[in-house]
């Protein structure tokens, strides 16, 4: 049986402003973070919390990425840790 999350989440975008759901072109599904997705939106989005929790990191520091594991040390996030020891990044 596969782990299913014990949290509920929101959509940490507003849905209007979601292009798409992506879970096959991001350099994450090259590695470990199997379960993860990735929200495409427009620059400038607002980006909220998907649920409750500490803001464990923060990296702001890149201006350059693309679709290549090359640039997977340059990619900006914010990782929080949830209820249940499960993570949003």
């Amino acid at each position: 049986m596969a782990n299913v999350a014990k949290n509920r989440y929101q959509l940490p975008i507003p849905f209007e402003n979601l292009i798409i759901i992506d879970t096959d072109t991001s350099p994450a599904y090259w590695s470990k973070l199997e379960n993860a997705v990735d929200l495409v939106a427009p620059q400038n989005t607002p980006v909220l919390a998907a649920a409750e929790g500490v803001v464990m990191y923060v990296k702001d520091d890149s201006d350059i990425g693309g679709p290549s594991m090359t640039f997977w040390d340059y990619s900006n996030f914010i990782s929080i840790r949830h209820q249940h020891k499960e993570y949003t990044r």
